[in-house]
């Protein structure tokens, strides 16, 4: 895979877990209203998976910039 359809790639994926996220927060807080409680164990979940992925993210875009995007493989 070339490294422009990686970089396009990972912007997709940016976006979808932004995208998520807003969405996700959005019916937290409704949940929140109607239920008056808060599933603590599920956010964090959610939180830590989607930092996770954008962390290996960045890492990989990191390490595309630091090689100047040659694949060793």
């Amino acid at each position: 895979m070339s490294a422009l359809k990686q970089v396009r790639f990972l912007k997709k994926v940016m976006t979808g877990i932004f995208i998520f996220l807003v969405i996700f927060i959005q019916e937290i807080l409704i949940l929140s209203l109607l239920d008056k409680t808060v599933p603590d164990a599920l956010i964090v979940s959610v939180f830590g998976f989607c930092g996770l992925e954008a962390g290996i993210g960045g890492w990989v875009k990191h390490l595309e910039s630091k090689t100047g995007g040659k694949n060793d493989v």
